[in-house]
């Protein structure tokens, strides 16, 4: 800021901008080898430093100079102009205090020096050049009091050469100012190659260029499109007609389709017309140019329309080379033929042609017949009997079918409605049991197997637990042996029993000793009382009951057996409950309702 302030204060006292030199008029006592500043208009500096330059301005005679590169518009003002500016800047109410401008005569404090001497003094006007802004700390020659905006950057300073690279390089205060087309929209290429941009600088130098590359050619193709960019659309690609693909068939319209310059060739029909030759048509003309008159449509006698029709005249009418032919009852007169048939029980008779050229009728025939069936041909069709006989092609009623393996009856089928159930001759076979269907009615062994299903004698029962007879008992029938038993110290002579599938001995006597009485019917203790046994509680389930129940009983012996029965002198309560175990519950109804 110091150097800038300098600089300013220098242009405006009207000391040259050129590198050592001041203006002529004010040369003074500066010593030969310091250089006066080089300063650049006041009008790229702070607005202050240059109303405070223009206060120092000299004599109105006074104009700065230049005698090497300058920027744009960096023309030092006229003593006039510095005057004007300057009552113009006291006029304004930020324009700083006379009081605080320095003195023209004085030398402005500018820090620290780098020595005592003045450097580069713009003579009796200007501040000295010295401390920081007597050195050029990039070495480019330029020192920041004669004009380098930036003395870190070699490549900064004014007079130089505005490159388009974003820097301020000629230190005028504008950036590539020189390069107004920068950013504007750009287009290289052309055809298919044509590609869009914006223009950017050239980095380095004094050059813009265009933010895109042209495209890569291609293989010319028919599309409408310059493919190999040579500013040509669809050069050596079309086709004789100047269209794509391949050349248009020629077609029969009077056009040059194909653009050969002919126009129909190779398309017109044998008359020279479009279409289909016409058809030859019977009138003395050559209709399908094939150089024949009316030929394939002249009838057999040469002329046109349909052929005569054949006369009983003696003439050959119809020109097949054949006369009257075709013709019923034409005949020459007195010729006779035939007539009539001789198939069959027919004979033929004789027909005489009249003078008309007719036949007459026919003479000693005898004709057909309705067909009966006698073995002759009476319809005379050189068939015999058809459709009069029976089945089997002969005459009568038709015979019955009887069972011996053969057709009676013609109908395609043997022994049918004669056989018997298993489809053979005579009376169905008797069953037998065999495990087989003897009488074929789809059962085996039916009504001869024994009860238990099986051939053969019934099974003998015997004590196993199993219906061995099968006739729904178990263990029946079974015949008691003579068996001994020793219990409790005493001998039984009794029977043998089968009970669920075990052989047991029932005591039917004693044979000795005495032991405590059991219900058996015997006098066990030999008290000459016989199953003498005390009642005992037992459990009587009635299971068929609704709902089934269980109550205590007494068990007596009764004959041999032990019993359990209802309790005697017991009443039954009207609660629901079976109190006497008999099986029925508040049997005393009318008690119970009473109650």
């Amino acid at each position: 800021m110091r150097a800038a302030r300098a600089l300013l204060l220098c242009v405006a006292a009207g000391c040259s901008p050129l590198a050592g030199r001041a203006l002529p008029d004010f040369i003074g006592d500066a010593d030969a080898g310091d250089a006066p500043d080089v300063a650049r208009p006041p009008d790229a500096a702070d607005p202050e430093d240059a109303a405070e330059a223009r206060d120092l301005a000299q004599p109105p005679d006074a104009v700065a100079q230049t005698d090497g590169p300058a920027s744009t518009d960096a023309v030092a003002p006229t003593d006039a102009e510095a005057v004007e500016d300057a009552a113009a800047t006291d006029a304004r109410p930020d324009s700083p205090d006379a009081s605080a401008m320095p003195d023209a005569s004085a030398t402005p404090d500018l820090g620290p020096q780098q020595d005592a001497s003045p450097v580069g003094v713009c003579l009796n006007t200007c501040l000295p050049c010295g401390g920081d802004l007597a050195l050029d700390q990039d070495g480019d020659g330029v020192r920041a009091c004669e004009g380098d905006c930036d003395d870190l950057d070699p490549a900064r300073s004014l007079g130089r050469v505005e490159l388009c690279n974003g820097i301020d390089d000629d230190c005028d205060g504008a950036i590539d100012e020189p390069y107004v087309e920068v950013g504007q929209p750009c287009r290289v290429g052309r055809g298919a190659c044509a590609r869009a941009g914006e223009f950017v600088c050239n980095p380095g130098t004094t050059e813009v260029e265009c933010s895109v590359a042209p495209g890569a050619p291609a293989d010319e193709a028919c599309n409408d499109l310059d493919d190999d960019c040579d500013n040509l659309v669809d050069e050596r690609v079309r086709n004789a007609c100047g269209g794509c693909g391949p050349v248009p068939e020629e077609v029969c319209n009077g056009l040059d389709d194909d653009c050969d310059g002919a126009v129909d060739d190779g398309v017109r029909n044998a008359c020279g017309g479009c279409g289909l030759v016409p058809p030859e048509a019977c009138n003395g003309l050559d209709d399908n140019c094939d150089g024949l008159l009316d030929n394939g449509v002249l009838n057999a006698c040469g002329q046109c329309g349909l052929t005569p029709i054949e006369l009983c005249n003696g003439l050959d009418d119809d020109c097949n080379g054949i006369v009257d032919d075709g013709l019923l009852n034409c005949c020459t007169p007195g010729q006779s033929v035939a007539c009539g048939t001789d198939v069959g029980a027919c004979a033929e008779g004789s027909q005489t042609c009249d003078a008309n050229r007719v036949y007459g009728p026919c003479v000693g025939a005898v004709g057909p017949t309705i067909e009966a069936c006698d073995g002759r041909d009476n319809d005379c069709d050189s068939r015999t009997d058809e459709g009069v006989q029976n089945a089997c092609g002969l005459c009568g009623a038709l015979p019955p079918e009887v069972c011996n393996l053969r057709d009676d009856d013609c109908d395609r089928r043997i022994d049918e409605g004669v056989q018997n159930a298993c489809g053979a001759c005579g009376a169905v076979p008797l069953e037998v049991c065999d495990g087989r269907d003897n009488d074929c009615d789809f059962r085996t062994d039916e009504g001869v197997q024994n009860a238990c299903g099986l051939c053969g004698e019934l099974p003998i029962e015997v004590c196993d637990g199993r219906d061995n007879d099968c006739d729904r008992s178990t263990d029946e029938d079974i015949i008691p042996d003579g068996c001994v038993i020793d219990e409790n110290g005493c001998t039984y002579g009794g029977e043998t029993t089968c009970v669920a599938g075990e052989r047991g001995c029932r005591a039917t006597s004693l044979l000795g000793g005495r032991c405590p009485e059991v219900c058996n019917g015997l006098d066990d203790d030999g008290d000459r009382t016989i199953d003498n046994i005390r009642a005992t509680p037992c459990e009587r389930t009635f299971e068929f009951a609704e709902p089934a129940y269980q109550c205590t009983g007494v068990s007596r012996c009764f004959g041999g057996s032990d019993f359990c029965g209802p309790q005697v002198g017991v009443l039954d309560k009207c609660d629901g409950v079976d109190e006497d175990c008999d099986g029925a519950i508040d049997e005393n109804g009318a008690v119970c309702q009473a109650q």
